[in-house]
């Protein structure tokens, strides 16, 4: 009796325990804390040659409860950034949220891979360069049949050497986009100085003001 009794007992918690493969729903802000892996790594592997004699070289990180791999592609001078999901993803994409470390939450719209289980990253050089002095990545998708999944990373000191070579690229790809931002705000700006005077007014010194102030002629200000 007392061989079933402490069988009886221990039942339920084998019944309900949780299993690794499990996608449970949470927020990203809401995010619930994890032990962080005490040795994070990356799981590196290179694939055949290609047609043209290019290889493609793999590095992956598993989250804290194994689901979803992430994973940046090396093919010959590209880079990809994928999150490979356990469940299916809608063939147009889905909106991506993810941050490191306390730092601000991106939000982008990330193409499907051809499964419908993995999604690509829009800016594999941005996420590259976030991710290369973070200690820890927190990151969400939402599947076709579940709503959104929080995923998080402990990231590892540092880059495989193979990718640290994109940090220079990334820095001006990073660089050039700031760039261009910066023209769009000023060329929005003088589009509406424009709108409220007249090339006769006197107040349209407003919109020279705003040209000088970019460092920009007009031609390159709306090239």
């Amino acid at each position: 009796m007392r061989t079933l009794a402490l069988f009886l007992l221990c039942t339920p918690l084998l019944l309900t325990g949780c299993s690794s493969q499990q996608a449970t729903p949470t927020g990203l802000e809401q995010a619930a804390p994890q032990e962080l892996v005490s040795s994070p790594h990356w799981d590196e592997s290179v694939s055949d040659t290609d047609i043209d004699g290019i290889q493609t070289i793999s590095a992956g990180l598993s989250p804290t409860d194994q689901r979803c791999q992430l994973e940046l592609r090396k093919h010959g001078k590209m880079l990809d950034v994928l999150l490979s999901t356990d469940e299916l993803v809608d063939a147009s994409g889905s909106v991506v949220r993810w941050k490191v470390d306390d730092d601000k939450i991106h939000a982008e719209h990330w193409s499907t891979a051809t499964d419908l289980q993995g999604l690509f990253s829009p800016n594999p050089y941005e996420f590259l360069l976030a991710i290369s002095h973070a200690h820890s990545l927190t990151l969400e998708y939402t599947p076709v049949l579940y709503g959104p999944i929080t995923l998080r990373y402990s990231l590892p000191a540092a880059l495989p050497d193979e990718f640290q070579r994109f940090t220079a690229k990334a820095l001006s790809v990073v660089a050039q986009k700031d760039k261009e931002a910066r023209r769009l705000k000023y060329q929005s700006e003088y589009r509406d100085c424009e709108n409220r005077h007249s090339y006769t007014d006197k107040n349209y010194a407003e919109c020279q003001a705003i040209l000088k102030e970019s460092g920009y002629s007009l031609i390159d200000l709306f090239q």
